[in-house]
């Protein structure tokens, strides 16, 4: 199965802090850092952006995207179903 994962780091705290990844799997076991930053952002804007360069990449689309609830935006859910992921 391929995939992309992306998570950010907590304490137990409201506010969030750490370093944010982005990483793209492979069926093959292959792993590939797309983005890794230290920078306070809303980081849910990017997944639109992560699955085009995975599919830029590999030359397809990943099979299933995995992410915290802040990727749930109702406009990347729609690109997802789209993109039948």
């Amino acid at each position: 199965m391929d995939s992309i994962l992306t998570a950010h780091t907590k304490q137990g705290k409201t506010v969030k802090f750490g370093a944010k990844i982005s990483v793209s799997l492979t069926g093959k076991g292959l792993a590939h850092v797309d983005k890794l930053h230290w920078d306070a952002q809303h980081e849910g804007h990017d997944l639109q952006a992560q699955v085009e360069a995975y599919k830029k990449r590999y030359g397809y689309y990943p099979e299933v995207v995995i992410a915290d609830t802040l990727y749930g935006s109702r406009d990347n859910r729609s690109y997802l179903e789209r993109k039948h992921i």
